[in-house]
């Protein structure tokens, strides 16, 4: 059976950086993005004693990354370039994770299929509460991972450069559309912050609360907007590769 593994670990491990043991981050030490913990895990499945993950060997690296998330994403099975977006999530994420969401988002064309699960996984990792210091470098290898993916999933021609640079401007013009709305609701919510003395003190609340939400949106639709400048940039990047 003919396996993307090979391509998909290549990109994942511009990602994973080498020795890390950032004190804000729950995975603790890792290398090459593979935790202490599923290192003892593997190593203890090989019948072997436990070590440091910092001694781990490429080798080992290399057949932890195919069991425990290549094969556990159905990789081989999967369209190519939804396998890299997929594999990629289940490295990041863990791979249970990916593919439950992969199945709530299939359907359509390869490509959708990818967007769809890069939006998945992006609204997943706002939610955590890491994402304030990990945030900036996740929503870049997502919007890379993603543009990747589709170049995968159109084969290699001037046509494919074509239809990656209509994604770039497709993401561009969301960005746009997103500023502008944030914007307008910023500066309605900023037009209320004043409330009159004889209003009932309960409307005030509401009033208040309606301010809190209206500046809600407008940092969520900045942060979006962020994003799809991201991917905008992330595609034309990619189709200068073609």
């Amino acid at each position: 059976m003919k396996t993307n593994y090979e391509n998909c670990l290549a990109i994942t491990l511009k990602w994973e950086g080498g020795d890390v043991n950032n004190p804000a981050d729950p995975g603790g030490k890792t290398r090459w993005g593979v935790t202490q913990a599923t290192y003892d895990a593997w190593r203890v499945s090989q019948k072997l004693a436990k070590k440091s993950v910092f001694v781990m060997t490429k080798t080992e690296m290399l057949a932890i990354y195919k069991a425990n998330y290549w094969d556990a994403v159905s990789g081989d099975t999967l369209a190519v370039g939804v396998d890299l977006v997929t594999w990629d999530y289940g490295v990041n994420s863990g791979p249970a994770r990916a593919k439950k969401t992969l199945l709530s988002v299939v359907g359509g064309t390869a490509v959708q299929t990818i967007q769809k699960l890069s939006a998945k996984r992006l609204s997943f990792l706002k939610g955590l509460t890491t994402f304030k210091t990990f945030g900036k470098g996740w929503s870049s290898r997502v919007a890379d991972v993603e543009a990747r993916a589709v170049k995968m999933a159109l084969g290699s021609s001037q046509a494919t450069k074509g239809a990656l640079l209509a994604e770039a401007d497709k993401a561009a013009g969301k960005a746009s559309l997103k500023t502008k709305a944030a914007g307008t609701t910023g500066a309605a919510s900023a037009a209320s912050t004043t409330v009159p003395h004889n209003v009932d003190q309960y409307l005030s609340w509401g009033i208040l609360g309606l301010i809190a939400v209206g500046v809600s949106v407008a940092v969520y639709l900045t942060w979006k907007a962020r994003h799809d400048k991201e991917r905008a940039a992330a595609y034309t990047r990619v189709a200068e590769e073609v």
